[in-house]
């Protein structure tokens, strides 16, 4: 579960959520995710949808629309009005295994997102655990939605040429002080403590570093220490892992998910016999050497994919230096990117200090073509009627009745 999420919002960030459209007085929204809510309440979801909504672009449609009194049916359909108004690109409702418990509603909030679908053109996707199987499964309907727009099942990784490789990348991150080479037998070894989970590989492996390290010594990491640590460490999620590992569909049966392994215990366990100094240290030289090594090269990729979404070269070089000067410790290049377009997708000024508010004098908005403050102070200016050139600029239709009766 863990890794789908993951991959999800990864995926998710590549795009901007929202994206101004000045010339059309639009702001979209490319994408929204919400959680299932528990009782499978049509009304739990819109609410979810109006706080979602408002806190993406501050306006207060939950305190318009949220209200106890109002109707399953009105909420649903200024559901409806708002993502139309707003261009919703997609719609992601997680935690789909709440409706698992849920007595009523279920079959009328799978019934609304396939509506969603299917009437207002808007794509959903559901995300949810294998408890959330028989649910999405229950009907002929549903089933059909679920696999004509494609399915995945979210699996444990096997143990072939993709685990090597993922592996073998992930070892490339090895903090301890000697750096012990990639093998076959390390990859087998952690292949069977973690049953190819991708998020208990990374934990395990951030454990079995944390435990080298405050050892001391040597720090080496070896087939027989991953075996212990996992021993230390995984105890919690054993059970589970026992059951993948047999192949025992009965026993697998028995857990329908395997929750987040948390390991900041472990990690405290290890903190306590570190000598604090000597990690600031090598924190503080490591740190210098990864901003020394990668600034230059991370610019120039930021610009780079500034530069392919059609930004400006000056305001892509302004915008990425802007990015790693605030984020210093970020070097994840999509973030990056994302920020900075955002950034320069709502016009917002770029320079490193503001610049005071003068006190005298006119202001000098920056009007857009066919902007409505601009044709207002040239009609006046010129001493004319504003409805002539609101008109022409196509703002205001010179015959409404008319094109009423077209649509």
């Amino acid at each position: 579960m863990c890794g789908i999420l993951t991959d999800l919002a990864n995926i998710l960030d590549i795009y901007p959520q929202v994206i101004i459209h000045p010339q059309y007085s639009v702001t979209q929204i490319v994408w929204l995710k919400v959680d299932c809510p528990h009782a499978g309440s049509l009304k739990g979801l819109c609410t979810d949808i109006f706080l979602a909504v408002d806190r993406l672009l501050g306006t207060n449609h939950f305190k318009k629309f949220g209200s106890k009194g109002n109707s399953e049916d009105y909420m649903l359909a200024q559901v409806a009005q708002i993502a139309h108004t707003h261009h919703l690109g997609l719609l992601v409702i997680d935690e789909m295994q709440n409706l698992a418990n849920a007595r009523r509603g279920r079959d009328d909030l799978l019934n609304f997102l396939v509506k969603m679908d299917n009437i207002i053109g808007i794509s959903v996707i559901r995300v949810g655990t294998n408890e959330a199987e028989p649910i999405l499964t229950g009907n002929f309907r549903n089933a059909r939605r679920g696999t004509g727009e494609g399915a995945v099942r979210w699996k444990p990784m096997e143990n072939d040429e993709d685990w090597q490789f993922f592996v073998e990348e992930m070892w490339g991150y090895q903090w301890t002080k000697t750096e012990v080479p990639y093998s076959q037998e390390i990859s087998d070894a952690l292949y069977e403590e973690t049953q190819g989970i991708i998020d208990i590989v990374i934990k395990l492996y951030k454990m079995v570093q944390w435990r080298a390290i405050c050892l001391g010594k040597d720090e080496i990491i070896t087939v027989d220490f991953i075996h212990k640590v996992a021993q230390e460490g995984l105890y919690l999620v054993k059970p589970m892992l026992d059951a993948i590992r047999s192949g025992n569909l009965v026993q697998m049966k028995k857990y329908k998910d395997i929750a987040p392994v948390d390991i900041s215990e472990y990690r405290e366990k290890c903190l306590n016999d570190i000598n604090f100094d000597d990690l600031a240290e090598l924190r503080r030289i490591r740190r210098n050497n990864k901003q020394s090594a990668t600034i230059s090269p991370l610019l120039k990729q930021v610009i780079v994919e500034l530069l392919e979404l059609e930004v400006e070269p000056a305001l892509a070089k302004r915008l990425g230096e802007r990015m790693i000067n605030e984020n210093p410790e970020e070097t994840d290049i999509t973030k990056l990117v994302n920020q900075a377009y955002k950034i320069a997708l709502q016009g917002e000024a770029f320079n490193s200090k503001p610049k005071k508010p003068k006190s005298k004098g006119k202001l000098n908005p920056n009007y857009t073509e066919n902007d409505m403050r601009k044709i207002l102070e040239e009609a006046k200016n010129n001493q004319i009627p504003v409805y002539e050139p609101l008109v022409a600029a196509n703002i205001i239709k010179d015959n409404p009745e008319v094109d009423f009766f077209l649509i």
